[in-house]
């Protein structure tokens, strides 16, 4: 939780967005007044990594728009996960609205808040200011600041429910607005307790500004509370004439603040002179100091954030005092005792490593800190510069000792006029950064650690969708429901069925057409209002065709599936993308389309003919149909269109030779396709090579970040039974056609570059000729096969499917097939943690 400051009143025609205003250029070049600044971080120091990765499930690209706010305060985390900000909504051209907006996990408005996702408090005015929120253990929601109406001010602190209703027994109507003291010109910054207490910072006087505490106890009850006033002389040498120009504010408990403050006029007795200084302090809300430490021609920089049993806080060495200046650097202290750490350099300094961004001449206007898994903590700065008279923000990551984080990228804000952020911490150690422009909207911006999220969870198979007369599900829903109608689409509730979470964004499945009327296709898509222009599987008349899909999961938790004739449906569930995850699920996407009449979703690689025979096809991924730049690796599905003969296909990261593996085998004038898992080249392409002449056709569901705990391999066969099969390392190979009814163990963990922790695999199944009409199941090796299948054949058919399947704690998979049959199984990827 961060940083808040005051607004100013924009005239009628600027008010969209009144952006926080800078202090008036001082030597200090401090803007930001400090409020709650306090997370739970791992204890004790480490080296570790503090890496934190974009969270993919927020918004599909790690951001979203605040669209219920026209303007932001401050924003923070709660228990579940799901992101609060306080801020401003216009109402009309002179008058607006204190509001909350509350985002779930994924970055959809919260339904259950308020009905709508933002709750408007009866609080009005030209400008809020000095916002700051905090939820409570038991979820209530504590919001403090002040409203301006013309040239009046006035404090306020309110209390929501979790369901985003004022509480009635608090002030009056869930608000209270305490009365101002003599000279009060308005807050800087408020903090809020643990239990819900509060402290205001405001600015007195009619010169040079002090500050002024006020607080208004968990019940509403408002009392004076002067930090400067109560801090003792000879520790922190500050008396009630000598005001101080920054007061950076946080609760360490609900009886103790924890302040770092930046003094103006520091008393000739004090130790070191006369001499300008910060101090940081821990006090308790009685007003006994615990601790007092004060740092010579410093200003604060940051407030204080708490890691386990120690606190770092950020100083900049000042410009108007005499040299030699100190530099800008980290301070670690015992929280305890105020000791410097010893896990640090001299006086617990490390030295400040900060990554300027261009244009190279701007000016720091102000920091926070948050603490981050692995004991680190990240960064949030602002700019000025006084050519261009805006600057950007920027969000640095560094580890436990106090070095830049490498392995996390520098992320920074569209240099544009006047910019400014607020940063949250996350459960997970992650963390939430809420960045705004003059010229453009407030965004939220969601990292998650490294190692915190699984990238993809696998589950053992359950069906949640059967359509057939009998067809049976994993808990009766969905079930029996007739036929899908040509040209219909069906909706399937996925998530809370099947082990999947109420909160997943995506589904791992596999879609089995039966007896469909006419030749046509499938395809699942979240539920927009239209079907996306591309295909999962192509089918012709009876058919009894399978293929798995990354499904992209709606905010009911829903997939619907199209399908162009009419036809039965069977959807089975073999894992879960969880909120965080390094794994982007997309609308599905047309990528390339080689026929006469294809069509992509930006007219790259389209109607290119037929591949020829043994030919290599290169399809740029990265960049293209929502998957970023920098994603590592994707999710497609390869369909190939009228071959001119028998064949396979396989799809590969443009290694000099295509791999021993195939994807997709096929006869000549088939329709087939396949899902694949594959990881980019250095420049974000795939290549396909492809044994006979024929057309092609690729669709993206999904990407993988770079740093995700999904590893994609070039592909490696594990299992060959035929009596000339081979495999990556010789195991598994030429052991004859598995019998009708038995099950086949094969090791995946530590071969073909799968590591030994591995716990899921993506793998390519093929079974060649059956002897009869059948499935096969891919599973965990549980002691009996699960009700699901992966893939459905006839006899004498060649026909593979891609699995995301769960390891046992061997690391082995089980395959069970009906009838007796040659299996192969390529490994494409895989899941640690």
């Amino acid at each position: 939780m961060g940083n808040a400051t005051t607004h100013t009143p924009a005239p009628a025609a600027d008010r969209r967005r009144r952006i926080r205003p800078r202090p008036p250029r001082r030597t200090t070049l401090v803007g930001l007044a400090g409020s709650l600044a306090l997370v739970c971080a791992v204890a004790g120091p480490s080296t570790a990594t503090a890496q934190l990765l974009t969270d993919t499930g927020f918004g599909g690209d790690g951001r979203i728009t605040v669209d219920l706010l026209d303007d932001v305060g401050q924003v923070t985390v709660d228990s579940s996960g799901r992101i609060l900000v306080v801020g401003f909504k216009d109402d009309s051209p002179t008058t607006g609205q204190v509001a909350v907006a509350r985002y779930l996990s994924t970055g959809v408005p919260d339904p259950s808040f308020s009905g709508d996702g933002r709750a408007d408090l009866p609080l009005t005015g030209s400008s809020a200011g000095a916002l700051g929120i905090r939820v409570l253990a038991n979820g209530t929601v504590v919001i403090a600041g002040e409203t301006q109406q013309g040239a009046t001010r006035s404090m306020f602190v309110a209390r929501l429910s979790t369901a985003g209703a004022l509480e009635p027994g608090f002030g009056t109507g869930g608000v209270v607005t305490p009365v101002p003291v003599a000279d009060y010109f308005g807050s800087g910054a408020s903090a809020i307790g643990p239990d819900g207490a509060v402290i205001i910072s405001g600015y007195i006087g009619t010169g040079f500004l002090g500050n002024h505490h006020t607080l208004v106890s968990a019940t509403g009850v408002q009392s004076e509370f002067s930090l400067i006033d109560r801090t003792p002389t000879g520790a922190g040498c500050f008396n009630s004439t000598q005001p101080a120009r920054y007061s950076a504010l946080s609760f360490v408990s609900a009886t103790e603040v924890l302040y770092a403050i930046d003094s103006a006029f520091p008393d000739a007795s004090c130790p070191g002179g006369a001499v300008e200084g910060a101090f940081v302090v821990r006090q308790t809300i009685g007003s006994a100091t615990v601790w007092a430490k004060r740092y010579l021609k410093t200003y604060v920089a940051s407030a204080p954030v708490v890691l386990g049993s120690e606190l770092v806080v950020r100083l900049n060495g000042r410009f108007d005092v005499p040299p030699p200046r100190p530099q800008d650097s980290f301070y670690r202290l015992d929280a305890a005792t105020g000791a410097p750490s010893t896990t640090w350099g001299p006086n617990g300094q490390v030295p400040l490593v900060l990554p300027q961004p261009a244009p190279i001449n701007t000016f720091i206007d102000g920091s926070e800190l948050v603490g981050v898994a692995g004991g680190g903590f990240t960064m949030s700065t602002s700019y000025y510069d006084d050519d261009l008279g805006g600057g950007p923000s920027t969000l640095t990551t560094y580890t436990s000792a106090g070095d830049l984080d490498a392995s996390t990228t520098q992320a920074v804000t569209a240099f544009s006029a006047t910019s400014a952020s607020d940063l949250a911490g996350s459960p997970d150690g992650g963390v939430v950064w809420m960045t705004w422009t003059a010229t453009g909207p407030a965004e939220l911006h969601r990292f998650r650690p490294a190692a915190s999220t699984p990238d993809a969870v696998p589950l053992a198979p359950a069906r949640v969708l059967d359509t057939r007369p009998s067809g049976e599900t994993v808990d009766g829903a969905a079930q029996g429901g007739g036929r899908a109608a040509p040209g219909s689409v069906t909706k399937v509730r996925v998530a809370g069925r099947g082990s999947v979470p109420a909160g997943a964004t995506a589904a791992i499945v596999n879609l089995t057409v039966v007896a469909p009327d006419g030749p046509g296709f499938a395809t699942l898509y979240p539920c927009t209002p239209e079907p996306p222009n591309a295909s999962n599987i192509n089918y012709g008349a009876g058919a009894f065709i399978a293929n798995s899909a990354t499904a992209k999961l709606d905010a009911a938790g829903d997939v619907c599936v199209f399908t162009l004739a009419a036809a039965d449906l069977l959807i089975d569930v073999n894992g879960f993308v969880p909120a965080g995850s390094g794994v982007g699920t997309l609308t599905p996407a047309r990528l390339l389309d080689t026929r006469a009449g294809g069509s992509t979703i930006d007219g790259v690689s389209q109607r290119g003919g037929q591949a020829a025979a043994g030919s290599v096809t290169k399809v740029r991924v990265a960049g293209r149909g929502s998957v970023p730049d920098g994603a590592s690796a994707a999710i497609l599905n390869l369909t190939v269109a009228a071959p001119a003969g028998p064949g396979f296909a396989t799809v590969y990261p443009c290694t000099p030779e295509p791999p021993n593996a195939s994807n997709i085998n096929y006869e000549q004038g088939a329709f087939v396709a396949n899902n694949v898992a594959v990881r980019l080249d250095a420049n974000g392409d795939v290549c396909i090579f492809t044994l006979a002449a024929t057309d092609l056709l690729i669709d993206v569901n999904a990407f993988v970040t770079a740093g995700a705990s999904v590893g994609t391999l070039t592909p490696a066969r594990l299992l060959d039974t035929r009596p000339s099969g081979t495999t990556i390392d010789s195991v598994s190979q030429a052991t004859g056609e598995a019998a009708a009814g038995s099950v086949t163990k094969v090791r995946i963990a530590g071969r073909g570059e799968v590591p030994s922790d591995a716990t899921t695999a993506i793998v390519n199944l093929t079974a060649v000729s059956p002897a009869s009409a059948g499935f096969a199941t891919v599973y965990p090796c549980t002691p009996e096969p699960p009700t699901a299948s992966n893939i459905n054949y006839t006899a004498g058919a060649f026909v593979a499917n891609n699995v995301t399947a769960k390891l046992d704690a061997n690391g082995d998979v089980c395959i069970f097939t009906l009838a007796a049959t040659n299996l192969l199984l390529d490994v494409n990827g895989y899941v640690t943690g």
